[in-house]
């Protein structure tokens, strides 16, 4: 398991989720609030609808003015895209 952890203001948080769950190779989203408090904590799963999450990841970036995520990746492995071919044996 591999963590990064990146400091952001708060209008900057929704497009970075975005950017990281898009990108398929993360397990797991973690918001902190400037006193590295959990405000919230994601699993991401590649392929779920992630309408949910960014949408509580938008009213979180409201409410905060400086926010820390740590974002968990799987082994640091990528995982393949839903829409690239898959070998059939």
């Amino acid at each position: 398991m591999v963590k990064e952890i990146e400091h952001l203001t708060g209008s900057r948080l929704l497009d970075r989720v975005r950017e990281l769950v898009h990108k398929c190779d993360i397990q797991r989203i973690v918001i902190q609030d400037s006193s590295n408090r959990t405000v919230a904590e994601f699993p991401i799963a590649c392929g779920q609808n992630l309408t949910p999450t960014l949408a509580a990841t938008g009213a979180i970036a409201a409410l905060l003015d400086t926010c820390t995520i740590e974002v968990i990746r799987d082994h640091g492995e990528l995982i393949p895209d839903l829409y690239d071919e898959v070998p059939v044996d």
